[in-house]
């Protein structure tokens, strides 16, 4: 009679190199996912910057440019618009991060979203048009990330 499959020991061996093969494959999809998270904070914080830097030096920024704001609304237009950015941002963060946040973390964004930062955004005509200009021009922040925030901030 033949020894059942069991008692082979290549078999356990097997075994073990496949679970290890499945766990190392979880590993570096986790890496990926922290250097993916690493480099778009590492960005983020790069665009404060330089959006800090507009206000800081009283140059007129892009969004002033592109929306043609009078050279002496410029400095409180661009202050208002970096604001905005910052909230954004944050609203970016937990978006990426949503997989990893309890839900009620993310409700509760959702919630200061809808009744806090969109009623300070529709109280502003400069904020409105920077929010617009946002949206609209979504290449940076991603069309999925656009259409997530778009029901928390359905300003027109």
């Amino acid at each position: 009679m033949e020894n059942p499959w069991y008692t082979n020991p290549s078999w356990y061996a097997l075994f073990i190199s496949l679970l290890s093969l499945v766990v190392s494959c979880l590993g570096w999809k986790h890496s990926q996912r922290a250097t993916r998270s690493g480099i778009q904070r590492s960005l983020i914080l790069r665009a404060t910057e330089i959006n800090e830097a507009f206000v800081k030096y009283s140059v007129k920024g892009p969004y002033a440019h592109h929306l043609k704001v009078p050279d002496e609304k410029v400095q409180t237009f661009t202050a208002k618009a970096v604001m905005l950015l910052h909230q954004v941002n944050l609203l970016r963060d937990v978006y990426e991060h949503r997989d990893i946040l309890e839900q009620k973390v993310v409700d509760s964004y959702f919630t200061w979203a809808t009744t806090v930062l969109r009623p300070w955004i529709e109280s502003d005509d400069d904020l409105k048009a920077s929010w617009k200009l946002l949206r609209d021009n979504n290449d940076m922040m991603g069309e999925d990330f656009v259409k997530w925030l778009q029901p928390l901030l359905p300003i027109l």
